[in-house]
């Protein structure tokens, strides 16, 4: 059985209760066969969880900069787990890039240094031709920052009509702008939520890829 959704929130750094249950009504709802999630750990954990109980046969794409905050359960032949170099780019090259929709990976540094909840034009150092060619179910969760955004640039061409987007932590930054930028969505919900602290999320729907 699934847990206490609860124990998934990992003390609200990550997905809270409100989300997983939405999540799991998309999946029970829709056909899903690949998930890709950016942020990697107890949602991670739910969507193995979630796959079980059902008994889907979804794949997971998973990715974060850290081996000790990412999922560090049982492997599956099904979930991809990528830890990656965090990367950034200066505040022009960012403008820029978002500007064109166009990602240029010369433009980018790794990032050096302990953890930085307050970290600018952050992302992770995705390989391009490792990813699946379509998903119906994106998870943006990770990393901190604006520089979340530029999952954008990862589904680009690799999602469809009806696949699910959602945006952890949404009015932080201008997330949901930047998804209509490069998409026409249906937002499904915005919603911040009360007893947490400073947490909610965006559910949108793609209309037009």
């Amino acid at each position: 059985m699934i847990k206490d959704l609860k124990l998934y929130s990992n003390n609200d750094w990550g997905l809270c209760t409100p989300t997983l249950e939405q999540i799991i009504g998309i999946i029970k709802n829709n056909q899903i066969n690949s998930v890709i999630e950016f942020g990697s750990g107890k949602s991670t954990e739910f969507l193995i969880d979630v796959r079980n109980e059902l008994n889907l046969n979804y794949t997971i794409d998973s990715f974060d900069d850290s081996e000790f905050y990412c999922y560090n359960g049982e492997k599956h032949d099904y979930l991809n787990l990528k830890i990656t170099d965090l990367i950034s780019c200066s505040d022009e090259d960012y403008s820029e890039m978002f500007d064109k929709k166009t990602f240029d990976r010369t433009k980018f540094n790794k990032v050096e240094g302990v953890f930085d909840a307050t970290i600018k034009n952050a992302t992770y150092d995705v390989d391009f031709p490792k990813l699946k060619d379509n998903y119906d179910l994106v998870i943006i969760d990770g990393p901190h920052g604006n520089g979340r955004n530029f999952s954008n640039f990862y589904i680009k061409n690799r999602i469809k009509n009806g696949t699910y987007i959602i945006i952890d932590d949404y009015f932080h930054y201008d997330f949901v702008d930047k998804v209509r930028h490069f998409f026409e969505v249906e937002v499904i919900e915005e919603k911040i939520f009360e007893g947490y602290a400073n947490k909610g999320h965006a559910i949108l729907k793609v209309i037009k890829s």
